[in-house]
């Protein structure tokens, strides 16, 4: 006889075992810890459009949960997640009633926090900013510093500067730094060109310069190449820059010379005469048929008349062009630097 054929579960988890030191949980029993370092708990979708939380829930519906959580006890009956809250996580999409638990009694607030964060800290995965903030929390709370943190966790005390200097970032820039659009390098490359500016308000101002900058340089590039290292140190030293940059004086207008007023006065009656010597232009040739006969019959006359309009024009161009500079920087220096009576 064909006996039918059961679609498989999903194993609960190790069989419950004292000798082994853990304890069966059921999921309603465990509270997720408030202060759990991780903020982002599934990476970007695969070519499956599945997150690393999605590959851990069918790690665990093929294989149980290998690692036990770490939980303490807490008011209410409860028991706190104090290592293991992507384990648990996955435990619900699986559909799984309990886990099983490593059961810490007596643990303190801060050891909960030291043991939940520093076990994220170990384990891949966890966002650069989320790095940073963890390890913000432990010398905060804890009372850790630098040096310390670095022997718990195995790091130089450079690496640890690196990712806490992540933390200087605007919020908005963190937030690219979470979502991958900015590498960690990149973001420390952002914090080091704003590093030498002490005011405040200017260096607002440089990060806005930059955020606007970076945003600019990012739209459109989805698919595409990503801004390197050096765009953005690129961006960041500009911006910085321009912010450090003293800004100028306006300069006193220096009195012509005798020479130079003579020049000035030469120049102001040639331009007249030129004036007035074409003035019969506009009386004669003023239609453009009138125009194009009469340079037929100047070229007939002179060969070389062309040419030397030609150089007339050019003079004549950069002398207008330095004249509306002149004008552009009187006008921006009056509106800069009102003259007060």
């Amino acid at each position: 006889m064909k006996t039918e054929s059961k679609p498989p579960v999903a194993k609960a988890a190790i069989a419950p075992s004292n000798a082994n030191g853990f304890r069966m949980i059921p999921l309603g029993e465990l509270a997720s810890n408030p202060d759990q370092p991780r903020q982002q708990w599934d990476s970007a979708k695969d070519e499956e459009g599945k997150g690393s939380l999605d590959r851990l829930a069918e790690s665990i519906k093929a294989e149980g949960i290998l690692q036990p959580l770490v939980v303490t006890p807490k008011n209410g009956g409860k028991f706190l997640i104090v290592c293991g809250e992507r384990r648990f996580r996955a435990a619900k999409l699986v559909g799984l009633k309990e886990v099983p638990c490593v059961v810490r009694e007596g643990l303190s607030d801060r050891e909960v926090l030291e043991l939940s964060i520093t076990e994220n800290l170990q384990r891949a995965g966890l966002t650069p900013i989320d790095q940073a903030r963890a390890m913000k929390a432990l010398m905060d709370k804890c009372g850790y510093k630098q040096a310390d943190l670095a022997k718990r966790l195995g790091l130089s005390v450079a690496a640890v500067n690196y990712k806490l200097s992540l933390l200087q970032l605007p919020q908005d820039l963190q937030t690219e730094v979470k979502r991958g659009a900015l590498t960690e390098t990149q973001g420390r490359t952002i914090v080091q060109a704003v590093r030498k500016i002490k005011e405040p308000e200017k260096k607002e101002k440089a990060l806005k310069a930059v955020k606007e900058h970076v945003a600019k340089a990012t739209n459109g590039r989805k698919g595409g190449p990503k801004l390197t290292t050096k765009d953005v140190a690129t961006i960041a030293k500009v911006a910085a820059s321009a912010v450090m940059k003293p800004s100028e004086a306006p300069k006193e207008p220096k009195a012509p010379t005798a020479k130079e007023q003579t020049m000035i006065r030469k120049f102001q009656e040639t331009i007249g005469s030129a004036l007035r010597a074409l003035e019969w232009i506009g009386d004669l040739a003023a239609s453009s048929a009138q125009r194009a006969r009469l340079a037929e019959l100047a070229i007939e006359a002179n060969k070389g008349i062309g040419e030397r309009v030609k150089q007339m024009h050019i003079l004549v161009s950069r002398i207008h062009e330095d004249l509306q500079e002149a004008a552009r920087k009187r006008a921006l220096a009056a509106s800069t630097h009102p003259v007060t009576k």
